[in-house]
């Protein structure tokens, strides 16, 4: 072993370098504050053609309207037929479909989907003779009270065909412009009745509506909801109605998943008044699609970032809807700035984004930012697709038939200016910026292996030798490779052929988003070197909430290989919000770099303890993966061991293990809370309690609960506050809770 070390100390250590700027961590929140509709369109027909006042329609009248509608969309209308006392024509509940099956405008005479339909709101009479009809009733609902239901007329009178009454043709204008025409083609004689009056049907004014779902002005087989249906059916008065569906009409706002950059330099994302760059804008834009451009970030040398998938509360990727966020943590050295991207849904290729300089983190005073800086964000036109009108156009994400079908623009990203009109930035998201608290943690990698861990195919019984590696803190994915792609040329092909992890280290240290270093140094020693059975490494860092730890070490006996996590690294805080503490070695595994051709391991004249100088071996040309190269290799735990500390400090914190027999203190919940959190404990046996609340240095804060309490499960809420009811700041706090003179402790995180 100690030839090994000698020989391998020849080449590794190139070009080591120190941790990175003492990295910040923020909270950044992005919420749907858009009000959410039912109707993307919705209005009243009641001036008949050629007239300029509100009327009802005879033989040869018309009512005409126009409307926007994109694929998906369907048109509902209702009008009296005023010969009765609650009938109207209307097609069934879902409507007329504005468009067919192959994405085609639908257009020309739709009359066959019209029926004469009964509110079920007053009892009816024979059609043209009935008192409390409105060519004859003494005012507005006069007729009994029916109490039925919505359903086609059906009570026992005669009635003309629906298109002996009314024509309804549809005309498509173009674009998502549609024009529709109400016609009333009944005559004297239409209605025969049994006094033998020969009567024409009159039609009233009405309401139309656009939906994408069913059901917009009634139910079939269900009461009236009392909307103003009953108002149009008797008495041909369309305003309530008109009203309720106009109170929920309008273009619902959605925002897609997106992505996040910590920089220093201008422009991560775009740059204003140049075309987008190709990187993944578009994709982003255009289909609320971030990997393209997560990716691009995780390849640039000064930015670092990540896309933001799923929202709060959901299980998968997912769009924002209003009342809905996107939360998540953002790594970012001091003096840098924030960009954010986020396709704005209803349109072609816009997103809302601050300027291409992004949103500084921290303050003239070398403070952090803290609040809300939704007025830095701005919407913004990619150029890359001809724009529609939002919420109606055929090649708008909810519409489309697939990504990227709409018309190429060849334009420049800008602010957009289309002649269409949007809503103030302001009014549909709003996006909060949060310093995050941080904890210490310290990490320690052992060599386990021993003489005969690796036994060679000339029988040869060696250890395994670990080298100096790179470490990584992250609130995106992938810092150090990517599994399946080819190693992108940083550092880690140095890292997994000689141990040297120099030029990487220095690569993430150059990155505005990430905490970093390399492990060079063993424990009690005083220069770098590899270690062999028994050695360690030890390195600490500072962590918020949202962040994980990825590092590599080269398995020395080998061409290329190392161990590492996955590339999304090991998340540092659990889903309860406290920070991981112990072994993980169970997350790491053994990867391939893909630069150079395999080996036996332990016998390869190109490897690390046998080759004459680093990158000897032949070049492979392949991709990072995990290792599947025929050899056979050690279990991961008979080689390396990799233990996580959070280090507490100024109150010791106690794991449930510790717990005594007679009381048990659980974890709070929600944790991270704001601005309230409750903390449960249970008393297995009467006791005298004291329940605190103490900061990281184990100042006490609040005091939750004092005194005698019988056996039993509680619950006490603690609201942020001090003693003297003063809020207190975003940290991690302890809580303390003692019976008889044994105590539990238990951290949470208080976010504001």
């Amino acid at each position: 072993m100690k030839r090994i070390l000698r020989l391998t100390g020849l080449f590794f250590f190139m070009g080591i370098t120190a941790a990175s700027a003492q990295t910040g961590f923020f909270q950044v929140r992005v919420e749907n504050v858009a009000q959410g509709f039912a109707f993307p369109g919705s209005g009243a027909f009641t001036t008949p053609v050629g007239m300029t006042d509100p009327a009802a329609i005879g033989p040869g009248g018309a009512y005409e309207f126009t409307f926007d509608a994109g694929p998906g969309m369907s048109l509902s209308l209702a009008t009296m037929f005023v010969q009765s006392n609650d009938l109207f024509y209307a097609p069934d509940e879902n409507g007329i479909a504005l468009w067919d099956e192959a994405g085609n405008p639908v257009e020309g005479d739709v009359t066959d989907q019209l029926m004469l339909w009964d509110a079920g709101t007053e009892v009816n009479e024979e059609p043209g003779e009935g008192a409390n009809q409105a060519p004859r009733q003494s005012g507005p609902n006069t007729g009994e009270d029916e109490g039925g239901v919505v359903r086609l007329v059906d009570d026992g009178f005669t009635y003309p065909a629906a298109n002996e009454v009314i024509q309804l043709t549809l005309t498509y204008l173009g674009d998502t412009q549609f024009m529709a025409r109400i016609e009333n083609v009944s005559m004297e004689g239409t209605i025969t009745t049994s006094t033998g009056q020969m009567l024409a049907v009159p039609l009233a004014p009405g309401v139309w509506v656009v939906h994408t779902t069913p059901a917009p002005l009634f139910t079939d087989g269900a009461p009236d909801s009392g909307a103003g249906l009953e108002a149009l059916a008797e008495d041909g008065d369309p305003g309530a109605l008109a009203a309720a569906l106009a109170e929920d009409t309008g273009i619902t706002h959605i925002f897609a998943p997106g992505v996040w950059a910590a920089h220093m330099e201008p422009a991560p994302l775009f740059a204003d008044g140049a075309p987008d760059s190709g990187a993944g804008l578009e994709a982003l834009a255009e289909d609320g699609d971030p990997g393209a451009l997560a990716h691009a970030l995780a390849l640039d040398p000064a930015a670092t970032g990540a896309a933001f998938l799923v929202p709060d509360g959901a299980e998968a990727p997912g769009p924002l809807t209003p009342g809905g966020a996107y939360t998540f943590t953002v790594a970012a050295m001091p003096g840098s700035s924030l960009s954010l991207a986020t396709m704005f849904v209803q349109s072609n290729d816009l997103f809302v984004a601050p300027d291409e300089n992004g949103i500084p983190l921290w303050d003239e005073a070398g403070n952090p930012i803290d609040g809300d800086v939704t007025d830095q964000f701005m919407l913004w036109d990619a150029g890359t697709e001809v724009n529609e009108k939002p919420g109606f156009g055929r090649d708008q994400a909810p519409r489309q038939s697939g990504p990227n079908t709409g018309e190429d623009e060849g334009g420049v990203v800008r602010l957009v200016d289309d002649g269409f009109t949007y809503p103030d930035v302001s009014e549909v998201i709003r996006i909060t910026v949060t310093p995050l608290p941080t904890m210490p943690f310290t990490v320690r990698v052992e060599n386990v292996s021993e003489e005969g861990t690796l036994v060679t195919s000339t029988g040869q019984m060696l250890a395994v030798p670990l080298a100096p590696g790179p470490w990584v803190v992250h609130a995106g994915n992938a810092p150090l490779f990517t599994d399946g792609e080819a190693d992108r040329g940083d550092g880690l092909e140095a890292v997994a052929e000689d141990g040297d992890p120099g030029a990487l280290a220095g690569w993430l240290a150059g990155k505005a988003g990430y905490e970093s270093g390399a492990f060079t140094t063993p424990v009690g020693m005083n220069d770098p070197a590899a270690i062999g059975p028994g050695g360690a490494y030890e390195f600490t860092f500072d962590a918020a909430p949202g962040t994980s730890l990825s590092l590599a070490t080269m398995f020395v006996q080998s061409n290329d290989l190392f161990y590492a996590p996955a590339e999304t690294g090991i998340p540092l805080w659990d889903e309860a919000g406290n920070p991981v503490d112990g072994d993980m070695t169970d997350r790491f595994m053994l990867w391939d770099a893909g630069t150079e051709v395999n080996e036996e391991p332990g016998e390869g004249a190109n490897q690390a303890p046998r080759q004459s100088g680093p990158n000897t071996g032949e070049d492979e040309g392949g991709v990072v993966r995990l290792v599947d190269d025929g050899f056979t290799y050690p279990p991961t735990d008979a080689v390396i061991r990799v233990t996580v500390t959070a280090v507490v400090t100024g109150i010791e914190e106690a794991g449930a293990e510790t717990l005594p027999d007679r009381f048990a203190l659980r974890q709070n919940y929600p944790n991270p809370f704001n601005p309230e959190t409750v903390i449960p404990f249970e008393l297995r046996e009467p006791g005298i309690v004291s329940l605190s609340v103490y900061n990281v240095l184990g100042q006490k804060v609040a005091d939750l609960a004092q005194g005698a309490r019988p056996a039993g499960a509680y619950t006490v809420t603690w609201q942020g506050r001090d003693q003297n009811g003063q809020a207190v700041a975003t940290g991690v706090y302890f809580y303390r809770l003692t019976v008889g003179g044994a105590s539990v402790t238990r951290q949470m995180v208080l976010l504001r």
